[in-house]
């Protein structure tokens, strides 16, 4: 089975021992207890979920633990934690890509959202293109291919036409803010578009939620190096596959079992429990959703619309994340009397 197979799981769960640690430091905190062994060990966490897949939730919410209300030289120690990861991750994930001879991540993966803006922008308004954007573009993405590459809820077909010229992008981006400024509404309805499923209730499903994957039947993972194969590989084994396949796609029309399946009904509950706690007034506690809210924005920026391997963690962190409220909100000694002041 493909390493990227088990990644997706694994990354989730690395990421959702982070949250653990994560909240019993806010916890610590507030109560004045000591917690720089639990910031270690959810710095450590944090790199692993990381290495794996998730890179910047982990560091964002560490550094983002600066708001608690605390001494000076804790919070600084909360930054260091957030910086220390970041840190520990790219000397860990250059080392070992070295070790391997691996190849690199092409920086187009992080671009989704500006790559969809261009193209739909060339689709609708390709004639107030002016010839130096087009310049621009073409040095960075294929011009004339990307009208009809673009598709609103996927960027891959857009970033498959990325030239691979980092130095191209000062121009690159120098035409794209110039057309943001004359369409602005092309550009939220391109991310709008590629992203409605992680808000929307009742957004499109990816079917990539499958636990049976074709990963043995694709050339990009599967390339031969090593020998990957597994029991649903077998011609008996196909009909299974297809038979839990079928059963897990139908599972979504079952009510309220299909609520389960939509990313878009986990963002309004972690939504909603936020409310509680806003309506308490325990503003501090609020910083616990902060590994749930970053994940969410690096799935907005991710090239797919409504995969729930991306938002694996944050449905995950959904009952965790209804205990902290419920502590925060109605246990937490003085619940409801704190002020903004505490965060």
């Amino acid at each position: 089975m493909p390493i990227r197979f088990f990644r997706r799981p694994v990354a989730a769960a690395a990421l959702l021992l982070f949250c653990v640690l994560f909240l019993e430091v806010i916890r610590r905190s507030k109560h004045g207890e000591p917690y720089i062994k639990t910031l270690a060990l959810a710095a450590l966490a944090g790199v692993v979920s990381a290495l794996l897949r998730h890179s910047f939730a982990a560091a964002g919410s560490l550094i983002l633990l600066v708001f608690l209300r605390q001494p000076l030289w804790r919070r600084g120690v909360c930054v260091l934690a957030g910086a220390a990861c970041l840190a520990a991750t790219a000397l860990i994930g250059n080392a070992l890509v070295s070790a391997v001879d691996a190849e690199r991540g092409s920086v187009a993966e992080m671009l989704s959202v500006p790559f969809q803006q261009t193209a739909r922008y060339l689709r609708d308004h390709g004639d107030d293109v002016t010839p130096s954007q087009r310049d621009a573009i073409d040095a960075v993405l294929d011009y004339e291919a990307l009208p009809e590459r673009y598709r609103s809820d996927l960027s891959d077909y857009v970033k498959g036409t990325y030239r691979g010229d980092p130095e191209a992008f000062p121009k690159y981006f120098g035409a794209w803010l110039e057309m943001f400024v004359k369409h602005p509404g092309t550009y939220v309805q391109a991310t709008l578009g590629n992203s409605y499923s992680y808000y929307c209730p009742d957004g499109e499903i990816c079917d990539f939620f499958t636990i049976v994957y074709y990963q043995t039947t694709i050339s990009g993972p599967n390339t031969g190096f090593f020998d990957i194969r597994y029991a649903f590989d077998s011609e008996g084994g196909a009909a299974v596959r297809n038979g839990l396949y079928e059963l897990l796609m139908s599972a979504k029309n079952i009510p309220g079992v299909g609520a389960l399946f939509h990313t878009g009904n986990y963002t309004w509950f972690i939504i909603f429990l936020a409310l509680a706690l806003i309506r308490k007034r325990n503003f501090a506690f609020l910083l616990g959703f902060c590994p749930a809210l970053l994940t969410l924005l690096t799935c907005i920026a991710s090239p797919v619309n409504g995969d729930t391997r991306y938002f694996l963690p944050v449905m995950m962190m959904a009952p965790l994340l209804l205990g902290w409220t419920a502590y925060g909100a109605y246990t937490e000694p003085g619940a409801g009397n704190h002020t903004i002041a505490e965060v």
